[in-house]
């Protein structure tokens, strides 16, 4: 899968992961917490585009680097200093 196409239908695991930018494992990670849903081809385990659509547009918004910065002013109380200024 390249990134200037949009991909169509059903995506293998690997391309899944790809999409969502993250690794195979993380993918099996959301999957079995029901966060994605996955379709069932036989054997096969396919991800259909739509779904990892909805996936991406559900996440919080405050997400990243201002959590992670939030948690670590709060965690050695800066934050309240941060409040005064």
């Amino acid at each position: 899968m390249t990134k200037s196409t949009r991909p169509i239908g059903l995506l293998s695991k690997e391309d899944a992961a790809a999409y969502l930018s993250i690794s195979e494992r993380h993918l099996r990670r959301l999957v079995a917490g029901g966060q994605i849903k996955p379709k069932r081809l036989g054997t096969m385990v396919r991800f259909h585009i739509t779904e990892l659509d909805r996936f991406i547009a559900d996440l919080p918004e405050e997400r990243g680097l201002d959590r992670l910065v939030n948690h670590r002013f709060v965690s050695r109380g800066v934050s309240d200093q941060l409040e005064r200024d």
